[in-house]
């Protein structure tokens, strides 16, 4: 009897599994199941779905692990060489890139750039992944290049800058700050503390506590500017202002990270 019985349950089971049975309807109030995720087209995007793909990627970047991720970045397949295309090397750089694994998308990007060397995207992101693993000459000939083919994106100048400063470059640094500023974003808090960090490295302690000052003024609780002018307003022998701009920055940090602050 019992043998008769694992026959059928095991019968019905396969017949499940091929979909000539119809499963059980859910009791009222029950979760639906879930279902499998719908597989992603692999056509090649279009060049103006790329550049859709990287717009503001670099100042407003993406976790670099978000709940939808794996906690450990799974590397794609190798490319069969009928996809090989600028456009399948660049998604593919994209997908390294957001991932945090910037060797790979140079790899990737550096393939789509052999393939097309037109696409200022490719150049423009490679070069953020040459400063994220600290190759700050790399990143600033990939900028170079990038301002060559759009010289109107100025988003290129603010990245610039940012290696400029890496490499103690500040007057490079503080002009690339300047275009940036001017001619893309007036009110961006973070260009202006970047910039009086480039001045306060040339020494220009007072221009740095100026952009300061425009930084927090845009951005009341921005420790990190608090902290630079307390540095610089110590520069100057002000030491009280110096130990009421470093107790905001220590105040702020705690508010905005709920764990030890940096500047505690």
């Amino acid at each position: 009897m019992a043998t008769r019985l694992k026959s059928v349950i095991t019968f019905l089971a396969l017949a499940l599994a091929m979909g000539c049975v119809a499963p059980a309807p859910l009791p009222s109030g029950a979760p639906s199941p879930t279902r499998p995720p719908v597989p992603q087209s692999t056509e090649p995007k279009a060049p103006s779905e790329q550049s859709a793909l990287a717009k503001n990627l670099l100042t407003h970047p993406e976790p670099e692990n978000s709940g939808m991720r794996p906690s450990t970045p799974t590397p794609l397949p190798t490319l069969r060489p009928s996809m090989a295309s600028p456009a399948n090397h660049h998604n593919r750089g994209m997908y390294y890139f957001r991932r945090a694994m910037y060797q790979q998308a140079i790899d990737a990007f550096t393939m789509s750039i052999r393939l097309d060397s037109r696409f200022p995207d490719n150049f423009k992101v490679r070069g953020f992944a040459y400063r994220k693993l600290g190759q700050y000459q790399l990143a600033i000939t990939d900028y170079d290049k990038a301002i060559q083919l759009d010289p109107n994106s100025f988003y290129f100048y603010y990245e610039r800058g940012l290696a400029y400063a890496e490499l103690g470059q500040y007057e490079r640094a503080v002009q690339d700050y300047d275009k940036f500023i001017q001619v893309v974003k007036p009110n961006d808090e973070s260009s202006y503390n970047n910039r009086g960090a480039a001045y306060s490295g040339l020494g220009q302690y007072q221009r740095a506590i100026q952009n300061y000052d425009k930084a927090i003024q845009l951005y009341p609780e921005y420790a990190d500017a608090y902290n630079n002018r307390g540095a610089a307003y110590r520069k100057l022998g002000q030491d009280t202002k110096a130990d009421a701009d470093e107790a905001k920055a220590c105040s702020y940090e705690l508010r905005l990270v709920l764990v030890d602050s940096k500047y505690c």
